[in-house]
C-alpha cells in the first residue's frame, strides 16, 4: 500500500507537470522582425518607430497577380474572388479591384434593365470594352494594373492580356498570432477561385506583398519549434526508458 501511494503520487505529479509544459508550450509566441536587426541608434528606426506609434491601423500592402488566363471565360471567378476579399472584413481592411469597376461601367453601358452576366461577354467584346474602359475615367488609374501583348491604342480592342493585378490592404496587425492566420486565409481564398492555367492545373492567381516573406518565415519558425520539442521530448522519453527503466 505504500508503494502504491508513492506511484500514485510520482504518476500525479508527472501528469500535473505534463499538463504545465504543454500549456506552456501552447502560450509560446514565435515571431520575427525585421526592425530587431536595426541600430537602435540609427534614422531609419526612429522614423519606424514614429510611424508604427502615430498609423498604427496602416496595415500591409498586398497584390494579386493574375497571369495570362482566358479572361472571359473566368471573369465571373475572378469576381468572385474580389467579393470574397471583400468579405474578409477582419483580414482585409480595402480593396481596389479593377474587375468590380469593369463589372460596373458594364453594366452602365447595358441598354435593358436585366442584371448583367458575364457570360454574355465572348472574347471579341471582352477586348474592345476592356480598351473602353481603361481610357474611360472610371478606369484609367487601373491601366498601369496591366501588361498587354502589344499597344493598347485608345479606340482600339485591347491586345491580349499577359498579366493584371488588383491592390488591396490590410489591417495593422501586431503579432504573428494575427497576421499568419490572415496570410493562410488569403492563400485560402485564391486557391478557393479554382482560377487555373489553360491546359495545366497550377494556380493563375498568386498574392504578394513586401512582408509576406517575414510572415512566412514565422510560419515555418512556428512549425519548426514544435517539432523541435517534439523531437526533445522523445529523445529524453528514450533516454529515461532505456537507462532508468529497470
Amino acid at each position: 500500500d505504500k508503494y502504491f501511494t508513492f506511484q500514485v503520487a510520482v504518476i500525479g505529479v508527472t501528469l500535473v507537470t505534463l499538463g504545465l509544459g504543454l500549456w506552456g508550450t501552447l502560450l509560446l509566441e514565435m515571431e520575427f522582425r525585421p526592425e530587431w536587426l536595426m541600430d537602435p541608434d540609427s534614422e531609419i528606426y526612429r522614423w519606424y518607430r514614429q510611424h508604427k506609434l502615430h498609423f498604427s491601423e496602416e496595415g500591409e500592402a498586398g497584390t494579386l497577380y493574375i497571369k495570362p488566363i482566358d479572361y472571359p471565360s473566368n471573369m465571373e471567378k475572378l469576381d468572385s474572388l474580389m467579393m470574397a476579399f471583400e468579405r474578409e472584413t477582419t483580414v482585409i481592411r480595402e480593396i481596389d479591384s479593377w474587375t468590380t469597376k469593369f463589372k460596373e461601367f458594364l453594366e452602365s453601358m447595358q441598354l435593358s434593365d436585366e442584371p448583367f452576366l458575364w457570360s454574355s461577354l465572348d472574347a471579341k467584346t471582352f477586348h474592345a470594352r476592356l480598351s473602353h474602359f481603361l481610357f474611360s475615367p472610371l478606369g484609367a488609374k487601373y491601366r498601369p494594373m496591366f501588361k498587354f501583348a502589344g499597344t493598347l491604342v485608345c479606340g482600339q480592342p485591347a491586345p491580349r492580356v499577359l498579366v493584371s493585378s488588383v491592390d488591396y490592404k490590410h489591417f495593422g496587425f501586431d503579432s504573428a498570432s494575427k497576421w499568419v492566420p490572415a496570410l493562410d486565409r488569403i492563400y485560402e481564398l485564391v486557391e478557393e477561385s479554382n482560377i487555373r492555367l489553360p491546359g495545366d492545373n497550377t494556380t493563375a492567381v498568386f498574392p504578394m506583398g513586401v512582408r509576406y516573406a517575414n510572415w512566412v518565415t514565422d510560419k515555418v519558425i512556428q512549425r519548426e519549434l514544435y517539432q523541435n520539442i517534439g523531437s526533445s521530448m522523445l529523445a529524453i522519453f528514450l533516454t529515461v526508458l532505456l537507462f532508468l527503466g529497470r
